[in-house]
């Protein structure tokens, strides 16, 4: 198949979802397929680059640039946010003709396309950059707002962004509407008949390690990714001694990542908590990776029924490590069947309090290959 990727970012280690478009786009290469992808809101592309005229013509080589991925070679097209939309639209509208897919693919998040989250003319603009295309979206994000007693700010956001998605698919008609949670598929459905579910696979390549594991030290649970407010440090923190008590050993956070603005607060609490916190900051992959395999569990900040659609957790899945997930659940039980038949690693519920032995680590294994193949073939049918 000849796909075309259309996403907000494509600079590497700087955007989740561009990460994933580029892992995506580059294993589907990697499988015989053409692929090509473009970022309309990229702020780490060149100023002076394609789209950058203001007479209204397109000043680029419909070639645009080459990103090397999964040992691909990646054509992409990145247009900074100072060039003026119409630019913008007019250069992507010239990159995909030139490549002539069958399915144009936009992977939605709000946030990817406006500072705010609120892109309120990019229907109309995405319907202008080809309508007689083959849409696909992937919907990594949908709106904020969702859960039981949101604030009023947050609902009122939400219904913006919610009308927003709703003009996206009514204009461009796409073949499909995929997400990765399940909560997303239900609600999705509301807006479209045409929805589907694809895996997450992890944004974070396995590098196999050959040095022993160690079970002598601390139980040790990996965090990867960003703290988010509203997460019950010290329950958390009681529920990992819990754990780890019955083994005769004690709990150690391995934290990986810049963990945001309240990282600090937080791993200061745990600590005083009596759980000490290995910080790791920001690391290449192949550092991530080994991490990961020297860690006995995950650990997730996450609601269990999103746990689907975390990037984080699906690295430690990927990792062969099963995630604790400390959270309630924001729908109560309803995904829950859902969410553990597609994330088998995942404990949480009641499931934490029964017995838990570190051989249900699993080996480590890579997801994509298998993800990608699916996702064309089904679009192939389409």
């Amino acid at each position: 198949m000849n796909i075309a990727f259309l996403c907000g970012c494509l600079e590497p280690g700087c955007d989740g979802v561009g990460d994933y478009t580029r892992r995506f786009a580059g294993e589907l290469a990697h499988q015989g397929h053409r692929v090509v992808a473009v970022a309309l809101n990229d702020h780490h592309a060149s100023r002076s680059g394609p789209g950058s005229g203001l007479s209204g013509t397109v000043d680029f080589e419909v070639t645009g640039s080459v990103q090397s991925v999964n040992d691909s070679k990646l054509q992409t097209l990145r247009l900074h946010p100072s060039v003026p939309w119409d630019n913008r639209i007019q250069s992507a509208r010239t990159f995909l003709q030139f490549h002539d897919p069958d399915v144009v693919s936009l992977q939605f998040v709000p946030y990817s396309f406006h500072h705010k989250g609120i892109p309120v003319r990019l229907a109309r603009r995405l319907q202008s950059i080809g309508g007689h295309f083959h849409w696909h979206i992937m919907c990594h994000e949908l709106w904020v707002g969702l859960g039981s007693s949101p604030p009023f700010r947050h609902q009122l956001l939400g219904a913006i962004q919610r009308n927003i998605l709703a003009s996206i698919i009514s204009r461009l008609r796409p073949c499909r509407v995929d997400s990765h949670a399940s909560p997303y598929i239900e609600l999705l459905r509301k807006l479209t008949n045409h929805v589907g579910q694809v895996p997450l696979f992890s944004n974070i390549p396995v590098e196999p390690q050959h040095a022993p594991h160690d079970d002598s030290g601390p139980i040790r649970f990996c965090f990867f990714g960003s703290v988010h407010g509203g997460w019950g440090i010290e329950e958390a923190a009681s529920l990992l001694h819990r754990i780890t008590a019955s083994y005769g050993r004690t709990p150690l956070i391995c934290a990986i990542g810049s963990g945001g603005a309240g990282a600090s607060k937080t791993w200061e609490r745990f600590r005083t908590a009596g759980v000490p916190v290995e910080e790791n900051g920001r690391c290449a992959e192949p550092r991530v990776s080994a991490l990961l395999q020297s860690c006995d569990f995950g650990l997730s900040a996450s609601s269990p029924d999103l746990i689907e659609k975390s990037g984080a957790a699906a690295a430690m899945f990927a990792h062969g490590l099963p995630v604790v997930v400390t959270r309630a659940p924001i729908w109560g039980d309803r995904f829950v069947d859902k969410v553990r038949q597609n994330c088998p690693l995942a404990i949480f519920g009641d499931a934490i309090d029964q017995p838990m032995k570190l051989t249900r680590r699993q080996p480590a294994e890579q997801s994509l290959p298998e993800v990608a193949s699916r996702f064309a073939a089904s679009l192939s049918t389409l």
